[in-house]
């Protein structure tokens, strides 16, 4: 990747990381989270900071009553490869959107 290069990524059931290169350091624009059990955290491989603990819905679904609601959350947090996100335990998947912003 390079300097302005935009990722997602899917992050399973499983704990994960998102933890960029030595030397990059991207932001983190946004998380979808569409359950309620795995916290996704900002974490230094000792220390966890809680960013989303628990559902955090959309208010309303529109127009397909078969549609579900989606655990958006929007942020601007800087990740590198000393602190970085993750997505802890083994029930819920995730996406995380953002932008390569250094190398």
């Amino acid at each position: 990747m390079a300097i302005g290069d935009s990722f997602a990524v899917m992050m399973g059931t499983a704990s994960t990381d998102r933890q960029p290169a030595s030397g990059v350091v991207e932001q983190v624009s946004a998380i979808v989270k569409p359950g309620s059990t795995d916290n996704v955290v900002h974490y230094d491989g000792a220390l966890e900071m809680d960013i989303m603990v628990a559902a955090v819905q959309t208010p309303l679904v529109h127009g397909n009553t078969n549609a579900f609601r989606h655990m958006p959350y929007n942020m601007a947090l800087m990740i590198d490869n000393g602190t970085y996100l993750r997505k802890r335990l083994t029930t819920d998947r995730i996406s995380a959107h953002g932008v390569q912003i250094d190398a």
